[in-house]
């Protein structure tokens, strides 16, 4: 019984070796989304960015920083959490797409399934998993 379980771990692997070797560069893209849309959301509210930094550096890790004008409304929760938002809609878009009739060629599947359900799902999950730990370093603890 292991040894079909190991196989078929191969041939998923085997299968799907592209995905692993985007992973990097995916996670960098990803990163720039994901700090992009804080900003957008500054920018959408009349701010304006100073300065954002999108690569991970120095034990830093990514952030957005945009300024607004003396007793100008805003929504901090919105900035924090608007990431979080877009990728659950990235979910959900991938769910609907689930429901097609006719089946998609397995390489798409497994496409859409990776980048657009599963790793928007880990970037929620990175922000979640911090704030449950106590950590106040992250968008969801700031909101």
């Amino acid at each position: 019984m292991q040894r079909h379980t190991l196989g078929e771990v191969g041939r998923f692997l085997r299968g799907h070796w592209g995905h692993f070797l985007l992973i990097v560069p995916g996670a960098l893209v990803l990163t720039a989304l994901h700090e992009a849309i804080h900003a957008g959301t500054v920018i959408m509210q009349g701010g304006t960015i100073i300065q954002i930094q999108w690569f991970p550096w120095a034990g830093h890790s990514a952030f957005v920083h945009g300024r607004f004008a003396a007793g100008q409304s805003r929504s901090g929760i919105l900035i924090s959490i608007a990431p979080a938002f877009v990728w659950a809609c990235f979910c959900l878009a991938a769910y609907m797409v689930s429901f097609r009739k006719a089946p998609y060629p397995p390489r798409m599947a497994s496409t859409i399934f990776f980048w657009i359900f599963l790793v928007p799902l880990a970037d929620i999950a990175s922000s979640v998993a911090p704030y449950l730990r106590g950590n106040t370093k992250n968008d969801i603890y700031l909101a």
